[in-house]
């Protein structure tokens, strides 16, 4: 039982730490400039084969090449990690 319960509180522990995030990830996103949150959504909101139609389409509507698409994803993607990390840290403690 003591080793079924550890495994269980770890657990818990895990998972407050996962909703922590996601909850610092959906606060950071509300953060961002609405043209930055959309691009960085659906950047993200394809994966495998699909995944390079997706990021030409996104940078065709947002009149931009491919190379800067991914760029700014890379500019706001460090910028959300950023927010996560410190929005993590300030709920911790």
């Amino acid at each position: 039982i003591t080793d079924m319960t550890a495994d269980t509180v770890g657990s818990s522990a895990a998972d407050e730490e996962t909703d922590l995030e996601y909850a610092c990830l959906e606060s950071c996103l509300a953060e961002l400039r609405p043209d930055d949150r959309y691009m960085i959504v659906e950047y993200y909101s394809v994966q495998g084969s699909a995944k390079a139609v997706n990021r030409s389409s996104i940078a065709e509507k947002l009149n931009i090449s491919v190379g800067t698409l991914h760029t700014r994803a890379n500019r706001v993607r460090e910028r959300l990690a950023t927010c996560v990390l410190s929005c993590t840290n300030r709920d911790r403690h």
